[in-house]
């Protein structure tokens, strides 16, 4: 019979690095207790989503459970070494959230706090712990939010399935953007129906398994991809099932019998989901050895300041994000103004102006013109944010679902004149209980940017409050019923509103 080699018990393994990993552990929770602390508002954030996420509400129970005890030998059998190079990851994480805090970005914000939460742990375990567990680590951006930026890609995607799958089984499809006529039956892909939260939860359940399961990212990575195609053809699955059934059935079911067929798609994507992973092949049990003394270690217990890395960078982050929250809260408002439109525009003759004033504090913030040409009507909106945490949306003018109106068509248009150029978002609506259109025209304007992209212009907007410039950020919305209005027509009312050229 062999000698016991006590080297390599996993146990004794583990309980020799024990004081370093109480220590490097004590130094990570100092570091994040001082991050949290600042970015309270951030983490308050994040805590909300996660509550309405199931994903999200999932992240830190998985995490845990995966390194403290499902890989918990192999964890505690990586030598922790305090890095310095953690310091500089969340510094840069840190200006990462401070741009973001001038442009007033929430995903910004919140992807570079798990940024810096990730160059805090670099500073207390080292380089050599993320090698090895960031698969698992990888868990942390599933607390950002995403669905947002997946919608516009999986309505198309919806939108093209109901197009051609009804079509394979004989029926009549008629399809005008986001609205589509199936037989005697219309319908509108709204953002419910882009399966979203389908794709968002099977992927981090595919990640979830593959970080339980394997140490190979590849191997992690695959899995999730596995699961965002299952829930994917889930949804697809889902709406085309309920658009047969309605034909078949000869009446259009309501919202209420739509869950049904929800929840019967979801639970065979998962379904799906476990066959795949009881048929996968887990990574099988390492013995925990110890990683061997090096000079680095020896570099690091002689070093106090390197051994307490994790707190350095939790303070460098503080003092970075710090200027940002001073530059930003700092009680002032925007400077309002309204310009004065004429009471003719090219036929179209003001009926309603707003109540505006010489006393600054009594100009609205939401001035709206009325005009009318005939049986037409067009609507001039400028919105104001009055303080940098106010948020401008083109979709603030917007017809709601509610009222019976879909988005059928998005682009960007640029409309110039002698007095400049503008970057224009046009959407067209159609009600969806008929033909009726709806035009809306909506452009970001601050100095003397008029853009179409919300980026530039809260960057715009960020730069100048860095500078400390007197800014007026608002937004322009022109809104008509029936035909769109002519490029003269935008162009002069835009110019005229923003009062850029005159």
């Amino acid at each position: 019979m062999p000698a016991h080699n006590e080297s390599a018990d996993p146990i004794a393994s583990a309980s020799a690095v024990d004081p370093e990993w109480r220590r490097a552990l004590a130094y990570l929770a100092l570091g994040l207790g001082v991050l949290t602390f600042t970015m309270m508002p951030t983490v308050i954030t994040l805590a909300r989503q996660s509550r309405a996420s199931a994903q999200a509400a999932l992240v830190l129970p998985v995490l845990l459970y995966a390194l403290a005890w499902h890989w918990r030998q192999p964890v505690l059998a990586t030598r922790p070494r305090p890095c310095i190079a953690g310091i500089a990851a969340t510094g840069g994480a840190a200006v990462l959230w401070a741009a973001a805090q001038l442009m007033n970005i929430d995903i910004g914000r919140q992807f570079a706090l798990v940024l810096m939460v990730f160059g805090l742990v670099l500073a207390a375990l080292g380089t050599t712990f993320i090698r090895r567990w960031w698969p698992a680590l990888g868990l942390l951006v599933f607390l950002v939010p995403g669905a947002d930026l997946l919608q516009p890609a999986l309505r198309w995607i919806t939108a093209e399935s109901l197009y051609f799958i009804p079509q394979a089984f004989g029926l009549d499809v008629q399809r005008n953007g986001l609205l589509l006529s199936v037989g005697a039956h219309r319908y509108f892909v709204a953002d419910s129906c882009s399966g979203a939260g389908y794709v968002t939860l099977l992927t981090f359940l595919g990640y979830a398994f593959g970080a339980l399961m394997y140490r190979s990212f590849r191997r992690v990575a695959v899995l999730a991809l596995a699961g965002a195609a299952f829930g994917l053809l889930s949804n697809l699955v889902r709406v085309n099932s309920i658009v047969l059934l309605d034909h078949w059935r000869g009446t259009q079911m309501d919202l209420t019998s739509h869950s049904y067929v929800q929840w019967v798609s979801l639970l065979a994507a998962v379904g799906l989901m476990m066959v795949v992973v009881v048929r996968s092949n887990v990574d099988p049990a390492e013995a925990a050895k110890s990683d061997p003394v090096g000079s680095d270690d020896r570099s690091t217990n002689r070093s106090p300041w390197r051994r307490a890395a994790a707190l350095w960078a939790g303070f460098l982050g503080v003092a970075v994000t710090s200027v940002a929250v001073a530059a930003t809260n700092d009680g002032s408002v925007y400077a309002g103004a309204v310009g004065v439109l004429p009471p003719d525009v090219k036929g179209w003759a003001l009926v309603e102006r707003p109540n505006t004033s010489t006393n600054e504090a009594a100009v609205p913030s939401h001035p709206t013109w009325r005009y009318s040409q005939g049986e037409r009507h067009l609507q001039v909106d400028v919105i104001q944010a009055r303080r940098h945490g106010d948020k401008l949306s083109e979709f603030v003018v917007a017809p709601s679902e509610a009222e019976g109106w879909g988005d059928i068509q998005r682009e960007i248009v640029r409309t110039c004149s002698v007095k400049g150029c503008a970057g224009v978002i046009h959407r067209v609506w159609q009600s969806t209980a008929g033909t009726s259109l709806r035009h809306t025209y909506v452009t970001f304007v601050v100095a003397d940017v008029m853009t179409a992209s919300q980026l530039l212009f809260r960057a715009r907007t960020g730069w100048a409050l860095l500078k400390r410039d007197a800014v007026n950020p608002r937004l322009i919305a022109i809104t008509v019923d029936g035909q769109a209005i002519s490029p003269d027509e935008l162009n002069f009312l835009l110019f005229a509103a923003a009062g850029i050229g005159n």
